[in-house]
C-alpha cells in the first residue's frame, strides 16, 4: 500500500497512517489546516451534487518490540480521524479503517446525532490490542456539546465540551477504546445549536440548554419584586407634611 506523505490530503480515500512529527498538536492543525467540508449525512460534490462520506483505511508503523509507532489516520473529505501516541496498539502489525455508519439508536433522550457516526477498527492476522489512550477527531457544523462512543450494544458520553480539545472546525476527544464515535446536538434546537457555555460533566449539565429562559425568568421575577416594593399600597409617605 501506498504510503502518503504526512500532512497530505494522499491519493486514497483516507490518508495512510505514518509517524507524525510535531506530536497531537502539529497533526490537528494540519487537519483543521486542510479540511474544509461541513459534516453532515452526506458532502456536496462539484456542481452541487449530494455525495456519499468517504471512509479511509492504512497501516501504522510498529517497532520491533511489536509497539506501534506514533501516527495517525483522517479520512479524505475531513469528517475524522484517528491520532495515535506511540506504544497504543501492541501488534506484530497494525491496519486501520475509519467508516461511516448508520448511527445505532439508544442515545440519551436529551441529545441526537449531529452527522454522521464514524467505526472505527484496528485489524492484523495476530490479533490487535489497544494499550493506550488514543485521541479521536470529528468535525462539526457547529460545537457539539459531546462526543458519545458506541461499544457492546450501548452508549456513552466520550466526553463533554469541557473534556474536549477544539479547533476551529473539529473536536477532539481522548478514547481508551475503539467503536462507534458521533457527535450529538440538542434535539430541539437540531444542529443550529450552540451551547451558551461549555457543558459540564456534572449532573445538572441539562441545564444548559435552558439558560436564556433562566435567565429572561430572572430578569422577570426581579422586576414584579421592584414594582410592588415601589407601589406598594400600604408604603407610608415620606418627606415632610406641608405647612397649614
Amino acid at each position: 500500500m501506498k504510503q502518503d506523505t504526512p500532512g497530505d490530503l494522499g491519493s486514497g480515500a483516507g490518508r495512510a497512517v505514518l509517524p507524525a512529527p510535531g506530536g497531537h498538536r502539529g497533526v490537528r492543525r494540519r487537519f483543521a489546516a486542510a479540511t474544509s467540508l461541513p459534516l453532515s449525512a452526506s458532502t456536496i460534490g462539484p456542481g452541487g451534487q449530494q455525495r456519499s462520506p468517504l471512509s479511509g483505511d492504512g497501516p501504522i508503523a510498529v517497532s520491533g518490540d511489536k509497539r506501534s509507532q506514533q501516527g495517525y489516520l483522517f479520512i479524505r473529505d475531513g469528517q475524522a480521524g484517528l491520532i495515535a501516541p506511540a506504544g497504543a496498539f501492541i501488534a506484530s502489525s497494525v491496519h486501520l479503517h475509519i467508516a461511516p455508519v448508520e448511527t445505532p439508536p439508544g442515545l440519551p433522550p436529551e441529545f441526537t446525532s449531529d452527522g454522521n457516526a464514524y467505526q472505527i477498527t484496528a485489524s492484523t492476522q495476530g490479533g490487535v490490542r489497544l494499550a493506550g489512550t488514543i485521541s479521536v477527531v470529528l468535525k462539526y457544523p457547529q460545537p457539539p456539546p459531546a462526543v458519545f462512543h458506541y461499544q457492546n450494544g450501548r452508549w456513552r458520553h466520550l466526553c463533554y465540551s469541557d473534556q474536549a480539545t477544539f479547533s476551529p472546525t473539529s473536536i477532539t476527544c481522548p478514547a481508551s477504546s475503539l467503536g462507534i464515535f458521533v457527535a450529538v446536538a440538542y434535539p430541539r434546537l437540531g444542529t443550529h445549536s450552540v451551547p451558551a457555555t461549555p457543558l459540564s460533566s456534572t449532573r445538572w449539565a441539562f441545564l444548559n440548554q435552558y439558560l436564556a429562559l433562566i435567565a429572561a425568568l430572572a430578569v422577570l421575577v426581579v422586576a414584579a419584586v421592584l414594582g410592588y416594593v415601589v407601589s406598594r399600597p400600604d408604603k407610608k409617605p415620606t418627606g415632610r407634611k406641608p405647612r397649614s
